[in-house]
């Protein structure tokens, strides 16, 4: 284990299934002891490690490990952060450990491959010094809807009792009505994102007016109301981002554009029709409204058109005895859509079961989900190239399950190590020169490390 967690630490660039040939220049013996060789470490040791590692519990053993990593470095968080993300398995079958935990299967594709199979993690990550402190791995067609629920039920009193949890931040996937009432009986306060399909949130946002929210810098604004959504009692942040606004405001702009085009493409084609009744004329009339995307009829002029029921040059005393219809259409853009759509664009709503405002302030609740994205940056770590893991072609579901644990573990190493180094730099007041020259005091592992800074450490 410990030589595949040097090994995927993320700096070799060497396959976890060439390990041997990694190790063959390295100090085996004050890495991993006295009377080891590299060619000791081939694809039978370290397959029966992970065949051992699954028959003793993957997150079994990842927690206490992980609580130990915990206590080591001295850490106290009252936030988790939990999260999925799913990784591509090339095993052409859909497959199953045979025990009904974990599947191989086709499911919702994170990464845009919805033509292989996969298998999820979950994984819940302390905000202190980001380190992962359980990890949990699921069928690949799971619905993150149900699997954080049960997981928050399952490990609510050891994230209390081994870690100091108070308060679990998950995405908008937790806001369910079933989940809300769930999670009501735990004795855990959860912080999450009111998902903005929801119609009490569209009729927030339409009502809501910018200068009734208090500023609380240039980017964010928010005002706190009191909820009692799907018979919860809960406090609703509204949020309010500039940034994210203006962004979605430029997108909002072009497809308003490349709508009012496609709807007056729409109302010309009608207008070339010709119908034989005006019964005809407004039924399909009655069908371009359905079709138009943001604009309205606001009125039409039926136009009636005389011609020879026959072809040819019409005699001279020829009577044209055939009417048909053409319709003017008279369409304006709906600019009250245009309007709500941008009113809409950078606001979100927050919710939490905290309802001391003393104890969890509005701007803690904002910055605390926006800590989301370390979940996220540990999810883009196990994912790196330089893992070759982010497809897995282990053909055992079990041993996926194993890797999956040791990538983690090197996850909470890695973590571990920027913790240290930045305390350390912090408490003597050290800085790092980053990318372009400019002194940090809070470098990653991957700044340490490069070549051409290694005579700095």
């Amino acid at each position: 284990m410990v030589a595949m967690i040097i090994n995927g630490l993320g700096f070799t660039g060497t396959p976890l299934y060439m390990t041997p040939q990694y190790f063959e220049d390295k100090p085996i013996a004050q890495l991993l002891g006295k009377d080891i060789e590299a060619k000791s470490i081939n694809d039978i040791a370290l397959g029966r490690t992970l065949d051992k590692i699954y028959e003793y519990g993957v997150s079994d053993l990842f927690s206490k490990i992980a609580s130990n990593a915990v206590k080591t470095l001295g850490i106290s968080s009252k936030i988790g952060h939990l999260d999925s993300t799913a990784f591509a398995t090339h095993i052409e079958k859909e497959k199953d450990t045979g025990d009904g935990t974990i599947e191989i299967r086709k499911g919702h594709s994170k990464d845009y491959r919805p033509d292989l199979n996969q298998i999820a993690l979950n994984m819940i990550v302390e905000n202190r010094a980001n380190l992962p402190i359980y990890l949990q791995v699921s069928s690949g067609n799971q619905s993150d809807k149900v699997k954080f629920t049960e997981i928050i039920q399952a490990q609510v009193d050891n994230l209390k009792n081994y870690y100091g949890i108070e308060y679990i931040v998950v995405d908008s996937a937790l806001y369910t009505k079933d989940n809300i009432e769930k999670l009501e009986e735990e004795e855990i306060f959860w912080i999450t994102r009111v998902p903005n399909s929801r119609t009490i949130v569209k009729d927030i946002i339409s009502t809501i007016e910018l200068n009734q929210l208090e500023v609380i810098d240039d980017k964010y604004s928010y005002l706190e109301i009191g909820s009692n959504y799907n018979d919860v009692n809960q406090r609703w942040i509204i949020v309010h981002n500039k940034e994210i606004e203006y962004v979605k405001n430029k997108g909002t702009i072009k497809k308003f554009d490349i709508n009012s085009k496609k709807d007056l493409k729409a109302k010309i084609r009608y207008e070339k029709q010709k119908f034989a009744c005006e019964i005809d004329a407004i039924k399909a009339l009655e069908d371009l409204k359905k079709k138009l995307t943001i604009s309205d009829v606001e009125g039409f002029k039926l136009v009636e058109h005389k011609r020879y029921s026959t072809r040819g040059k019409p005699k001279k005393d020829a009577i044209k005895d055939v009417t048909e219809y053409t319709v003017l259409v008279n369409m304006t853009s709906n600019l009250s859509k245009f309007h709500e759509e941008k009113k809409r664009n950078g606001i979100f709503i927050l919710a939490t079961n905290e309802l001391e405002n003393k104890s969890l302030k509005p701007q803690e609740i904002l910055n605390e989900y926006k800590n989301q994205q370390k979940v996220e940056r540990g999810f883009r770590f196990l994912k790196d190239p330089k893992f070759h893991a982010d497809s897995i072609f282990l053909k055992k579901p079990e041993r996926i399950a194993s890797l999956l644990m040791i990538m983690t573990l090197s996850l909470l190493v890695y973590s571990a190590l920027e913790h240290k180094v930045r305390k350390n730099m912090k408490k003597n007041n050290l800085t790092f020169p980053n990318q372009k020259g400019k002194p940090i005091s809070n470098p990653t592992m991957t700044d340490i490390h490069h070549p051409s800074k290694l005579k700095l450490i």
